[in-house]
């Protein structure tokens, strides 16, 4: 008795829906890792130690310097290895799907990284590390922003999301190499 079937059952014809889950998934990772080098968000910070509160700096963060960034590389590494896969299946409907290429992994990669964007977002402190990185640009050294920033009661730290449309960006770059052609 043989756990393996002994014929393959083939088609020889595209699984278009493989395809189509292919293609969106390799689309999801090329934006994704394009994203990550953008600015994300711009941070205002304000000392609130004295009654009254006196700006200390504004500072534009990229995704490549917080741990959302690196988390939304590997999801799109996730999502790109799942795409090929999809598409190397997807030529022919006959041929069985491994459960490690099950598209509940493409979803849940997607919904960690959504997440991940929103708390990105909307809480300032996924982003302390790289400001004390990026210290030097609002004029005071990484311990002084350290400093500051682990007060109690902490300051006042405004966040505000870049607004940069990586898929509109990206086709605007493709256009000029067209048209500078």
């Amino acid at each position: 008795m043989r756990a393996l079937p002994r014929e393959r059952r083939q088609s020889a014809r595209p699984d278009f829906v493989l395809l189509l889950a292919s293609v969106a998934a390799c689309a999801a990772a090329y934006l994704a890792w394009k994203s990550v080098p953008l600015p994300w968000v711009e941070l205002v910070i304000t000392d609130t130690r004295d009654l009254d509160p006196v700006l200390v700096g504004n500072v534009v963060l990229r995704g490549e310097l917080a741990l959302v960034g690196t988390i939304g590389l590997a999801l799109a590494g996730v999502l790109g290895t799942l795409g090929l896969t999809w598409l190397f299946y997807g030529i022919d409907r006959g041929s069985n799907v491994p459960w490690f290429v099950n598209p509940a992994i493409a979803i849940a990669a997607t919904a960690i990284g959504i997440g991940g964007a929103i708390l990105s977002s909307t809480v300032w402190f996924v982003w302390k590390d790289a400001a004390i990185e990026r210290s030097r640009a609002i004029g005071l050294s990484p311990e002084k922003l350290k400093e500051l920033l682990d007060l109690q009661p902490p300051p006042f730290v405004e966040i505000e999301k870049q607004h940069t449309d990586v898929a509109a960006r990206l086709a605007g770059e493709r256009l000029r190499n067209v048209i500078k052609r």
